[in-house]
């Protein structure tokens, strides 16, 4: 990879004196991720890859650099990294997607290679991600379990050959699942960001 491009800056943000920036080589979709002292603009740390890359600025202040990288061939594919904000080095690795932020902790959630070989969500009794302590990259809960309802049978999703969970945030930035069983269906709602995780609020669904 020739590493002495002039790139296009595509989006910058601070962090803790820091300003992170991403640019793009559109012409051999390279991208480079940069840390800059904010006061002196001394370089910190560059990170290169393949492919077009965008940074979420939600994380800014915690310390790390949530980056999603597209690239294209046949089939077009995505990932994501997390890099650590001090050093740029790469904390976590694959597919997932960041979908809340709360209290110094960061919800991140798994998915599949599109198109998925099969239905992703294999389980509806589980919902696939991790709750980190963004600072530390200490994984606080693994994964979220949705309990059946007494009497009801198993449950089932509403979302099937999808390489997505099947999940929403709400305007709190709680976490919802839609399910179903016997009973009909319902929603249940995670408080994510609280330790250790407690169950979820269940609500059945206005028929």
């Amino acid at each position: 990879m020739n590493r002495n491009f002039t790139p296009e800056l595509s989006s910058v943000y601070r962090d803790e004196g820091r300003q992170i920036s991403v640019a793009l080589r559109p012409g051999n979709y390279t991208f480079l991720v940069m840390a800059r002292d904010a006061r002196t603009g001394r370089t910190l740390w560059k990170f290169h890859g393949q492919g077009t890359a965008s940074v979420d600025a939600r994380l800014a202040g915690q310390g790390a650099v949530m980056v999603t990288v597209i690239t294209t061939g046949a089939i077009t594919r995505s990932q994501a990294l997390l890099l650590d904000a001090r050093t740029g080095s790469v904390r976590r690795k694959g597919l997932f997607t960041l979908e809340g932020v709360r209290d110094g902790k960061a919800l991140f959630m798994q998915y599949d290679e599109a198109p998925p070989s099969a239905a992703f969500l294999a389980d509806p009794n589980v919902l696939l991600g991790e709750v980190m302590q963004v600072r530390t990259g200490r994984t606080l809960t693994r994964n979220l379990p949705i309990p059946t309802r007494p009497g009801c049978g198993p449950l089932k999703t509403l979302k099937v050959g999808s390489n997505m969970q099947a999940f929403r945030m709400n305007d709190r930035q709680q976490l919802v699942a839609t399910r179903q069983d016997r009973c009909g269906t319902f929603q249940a709602t995670f408080d994510w960001w609280k330790v250790p995780l407690p169950a979820p609020k269940i609500e059945s669904s206005a028929s």
